[in-house]
């Protein structure tokens, strides 16, 4: 099939309407690039965050045991008041604080400090008189540990969430039932807060926290929500671009084609002009400043084509009826002289006669070319030396033969001569 078929590839209107479609194309995709970076971002901001709360539940089971909740909620070392550290420091001044609770009770705040000292595990409060200590059995709490990771997984599902707990000579501690198909992946991670761990149930994102005594907590949670989340969010977006993509190629296209009437009008009347009807103008619908410039000039340019047509009509005209006279003298010239006496005088006169009206007719010739030259700018005048003696004397060598056949005195006087 032949593309000369398809004329309308070529078409301003679609040349205009294709580049609307690329460049809403263009600009819907940079806009989802953008808000797909975003959104992925979101996502995966949201699941460390959630992975950092399953961690630190983690640490304060393993720290605090089952009592963890009636200790208050958790709270950053720095916010302790410094006469709770003093009392604790005197207490034992190799502590090393690891977490701290505060818990309102009868209008009071009591502090709650877990840390570590000469090797055990200590919870200690302070009431601004007394400092009360509990040494921790962190065997005890274990139990509470596995009992957090049993429910965290029955929760989330096995193949969404693993756990893994280990000690610092790598004996596990604590382990989700699902972990024989996340073991080996893990041994292969490089170690790293937060790392994305590819298996055979697709990609887990793993965070990875150190406790104070080597005991390393690894908690992995599927990323297939975010995946599945952003698959939705690509066809919900598409879906409403091309939704909206085919109205706007609709609507490019009447706009196009309304900013081209005016160029449309403009080919229907030169064509009708090729065609020799010369009276043909543009009708002028402010189609735009540019369109209408275009307009006015086009049937400007034909008016003036016009004008100058009806004048070379008139000019023809003119110079056929002014050149009729010389030559049917030439003619009846030539015919009277073939039909009367044969003698030499008689074809001198025939042949001045005609070579006279054959001047005059050069001269009339030249003298309209001259005019139209003039009127129609088609030349500039210029200005050129020329040698009048030489005209005199051309105009002597064609008129002293005739003179002197009809006995006339024909003299020239140049100067310098």
């Amino acid at each position: 099939m032949s593309w000369s078929k398809f004329t309308f590839l070529g078409t301003v209107k679609f040349r205009v309407t294709l580049w609307f479609a690329v460049l809403f194309i263009l600009s819907s995709f940079f806009c989802f690039l953008l808000t797909f970076v975003y959104q992925k971002r979101y996502l995966d901001a949201r699941l460390d965050q959630t992975l950092q709360e399953l961690s630190s539940a983690i640490r304060v089971d393993y720290l605090a045991g089952g009592r963890g909740k009636r200790l208050g909620r958790e709270l950053p070392l720095a916010e302790i008041p410094r006469e709770h550290y003093n009392a604790c420091f005197e207490k034992f001044p190799a502590l090393r604080p690891l977490i701290a609770f505060a818990n309102p009770s009868f209008g009071q705040i009591h502090y709650n400090l877990i840390g570590a000292a000469n090797g055990e595990l200590y919870l200690l409060r302070y009431d601004g008189s007394s400092l009360y200590t509990h040494r921790i059995n962190k065997e005890a709490n274990l139990s509470a540990l596995k009992k957090t990771v049993y429910d965290n997984v029955l929760n989330a599902g096995s193949q969404n969430l693993f756990y893994l707990v280990t000690a610092a000579n790598g004996e596990t501690i604590a382990q989700s039932s699902n972990m024989e198909f996340f073991r080996v992946p893990l041994q292969r991670m490089e170690p790293a807060p937060f790392v994305n761990l590819e298996t055979i149930d697709g990609t887990f994102r793993v965070i990875t926290t150190v406790l104070y005594d080597g005991t390393t907590v690894q908690i992995g949670h599927t990323a297939r929500q975010i995946r599945e989340n952003l698959e939705e969010f690509a066809l919900l977006f598409w879906v409403v671009t091309g939704c909206i993509l085919l109205p706007g190629i609709v609507c490019g296209w009447l706009i196009a084609r309304r900013f081209v009437s005016g160029i449309s009008r403009i080919g229907v009347a030169a064509k009708k002009i090729a065609e020799g009807d010369f009276s043909q103008r543009v009708a002028l619908k402010h189609d735009g400043a540019e369109i209408d410039s275009f307009v006015s000039v086009f049937n400007a340019m034909t008016a003036n084509t016009e004008h100058l047509l009806m004048e070379l009509r008139d000019v023809t005209d003119n110079v056929a009826h002014d050149l009729r006279t010389p030559l049917t003298r030439i003619r009846t010239i030539a015919e009277i002289t073939i039909s009367g006496p044969r003698d030499l005088a008689s074809y001198r006169d025939a042949i001045a006669n005609i070579a006279e009206d054959c001047s005059d007719m050069i001269s009339m010739i030249n003298s309209m070319l001259e005019i139209t030259r003039i009127e129609n700018r088609f030349e500039h005048l210029k200005k050129e030396n020329f040698s009048l003696s030489e005209q005199l004397r051309q105009a002597y060598d064609l008129y002293s033969m005739q003179a002197e056949e009809n006995g006339q005195t024909f003299t020239l006087a140049l100067p310098g001569k």
